[in-house]
């Protein structure tokens, strides 16, 4: 039974995968890795910053997806340009894809308030599949091929900022990735489109309140929206729920100590209409923001 219900899952997944071309990973905690999915957000905060984020999406589903993301960005030339780097490792039955890119950006301050930032990145992903991890009835089929290739990868994004909000809007990748798997070409990846944004409100000198809301757009797909409202407590606490397509609901915290340290965590759970209650999600980010150069704003999270 157990070896039936893997087979239909990676099916499922294969399927998807084929006609639909490989998604990108998914993220609860996208607002403490929006490098992730914008190359504009490089150096934005005018400092260092570095964040390793590990997403373990339905476990005890198996073959279910697990992502791990380390990325890191500092702002250079007194504040007016930023580079960094973003690797991703994202794993779905037998197949994983490895992508590291270099971003850049350069960004415009429009006024005391407000900063216009525009980025790029460049780099590549290794696609790889290995289905001896898959019990295959029919070793013929194409979409279970063996394959390791490489694709290039480039990007753009755009933030403006103010001091409440923020909204951005990129592609991450726009090259679509054709790979050749036996006598058979497979298209594992199409352009993805992000359009986010978030406002705070301040509800008192030390209790922020802010909703914020993620478009992801695919073509030959339904548009997915994120959506989240949290609380921020003196600038060190903060509590709130999201929801994805409302097919699946969680709860999110982050906790800033020792002034240049986060510890974030999302639980989500899917509901029948996804792949059932049973099966959770976990995500947890670690990062660190600091001051290096004397132009560097010397603030915390």
């Amino acid at each position: 039974m157990k070896n039936i219900k893997f087979v239909l899952i990676v099916s499922m997944i294969t399927i998807y995968t084929v006609s639909f071309a490989q998604q990108d990973p998914l993220y609860s905690l996208y607002l403490n890795n929006p490098i992730a999915i914008n190359p504009a957000y490089s150096g934005l905060y005018h400092n260092l910053e570095v964040n390793v984020d590990y997403r373990d999406q339905w476990a005890g589903f198996d073959g279910h997806p697990t992502t791990a993301t380390t990325n890191a960005s500092m702002s250079l030339r007194n504040n007016t340009m930023g580079a960094g780097f973003v690797v991703v490792q994202d794993k779905i039955g037998e197949n994983t894809n490895t992508s590291l890119n270099a971003t850049y950006a350069y960004q415009v301050k429009l006024n005391a308030a407000q900063i216009f930032s525009f980025g790029m990145q460049a780099g590549f992903t290794n696609f790889k599949s290995d289905p001896s991890q898959v019990k295959v009835y029919n070793a013929d089929d194409p979409a279970f091929a063996s394959y390791s290739q490489m694709k290039v990868n480039i990007g753009a994004g755009a933030i403006l900022k103010g001091d409440r909000y923020l909204v951005g809007f990129s592609v991450p990748r726009l090259l679509p990735s054709t790979l050749d798997a036996g006598n058979e070409k497979l298209q594992v990846y199409q352009q993805h489109y992000y359009l986010q944004g978030y406002y705070l409100m301040h509800l008192s000198d030390k209790v922020v309140f802010r909703p914020a809301i993620l478009f992801k757009g695919l073509k030959h797909a339904p548009l997915s929206t994120d959506f989240s409202a949290s609380v921020i407590l003196d600038r060190k606490f903060t509590a709130g729920i999201f929801t994805r397509n409302l097919q699946s609901y969680g709860l999110l915290a982050q906790l800033n100590f020792l002034e240049r340290f986060k510890f974030a965590y999302a639980f989500e759970i899917p509901t029948n209409n996804s792949v059932g209650t049973r099966y959770t999600t976990h995500e947890i980010t670690l990062g660190i923001r600091t001051a290096v150069f004397r132009f560097h704003d010397n603030i915390a999270w």
